[in-house]
């Protein structure tokens, strides 16, 4: 059952599909089918509505909703040669990012040893901001991390320093992966054993 949130990105998935895509394609020059492409936005829309992880819904919407204001590439080229490669590798990379606590309290660590730009000494927190890429949406700025974050948006989080970028989500993935292999450690099962600690 799709929550109201999901219902309204299926609503604007759908305006987008109808009121850019189908008529950016009428207008343009390029040869297509209106029936094909119709019958891959269905199939999309239906591989949307059958997913269980909300994040990774998220991303299909946002993926189906790029494309039909972009209009480089046929929705139907897509879900024959991308569409399930894309999801697969979006759930590769989100499987990277466990336990999400573990890496939510390292980024805190390292973005507390960054010589902030934005830090006073009345503030007395040296924060430095974390950059999250979006899935086609741009980039998002965000001085606190929570769960409420993507572990694929985590995982590709980055420092800007001026012109470079330090990517502390590949470097917490490195390290922890790391740690796990050297030391024969399991963060999941250690991460579970600490919240039952805590429960009791």
């Amino acid at each position: 059952m799709l929550s109201e949130n999901d219902r309204d990105m299926m609503i604007l998935m759908d305006q987008c599909f109808h009121d850019d895509y189908l008529s950016t394609l009428q207008r343009g020059s390029r040869e297509y089918s209106a029936k094909v492409e119709n019958d891959a936005f269905r199939r999309m829309r239906a591989d949307i509505e059958e997913e269980k992880d909300k994040e990774t819904r998220q991303f299909m919407v946002d993926t189906v909703v790029h494309y039909c204001k972009d209009c480089s590439m046929l929705l139907s080229y897509i879900l024959n040669e991308y569409w399930h490669a894309w999801i697969r590798d979006y759930r590769r990379q989100m499987k990277k990012v466990k336990p999400l606590e573990l890496y939510i309290d390292l980024e805190r660590i390292m973005s507390m040893c960054c010589d902030s730009t934005t830090y006073t000494k009345q503030s007395n927190s040296p924060r430095k901001t974390l950059t999250i890429p979006g899935n086609h949406s741009g980039e998002e700025r965000i001085t606190y991390v929570n769960s409420e974050v993507s572990n694929v948006g985590l995982l590709n989080s980055y420092f800007k320093f001026g012109s470079h970028k330090f990517f502390v989500g590949q470097a917490i993935s490195h390290t922890v992966s790391h740690l796990e292999e050297r030391y024969g450690l399991d963060f999941e099962k250690l991460e579970r054993a600490r919240r039952r600690a805590r429960e009791e």
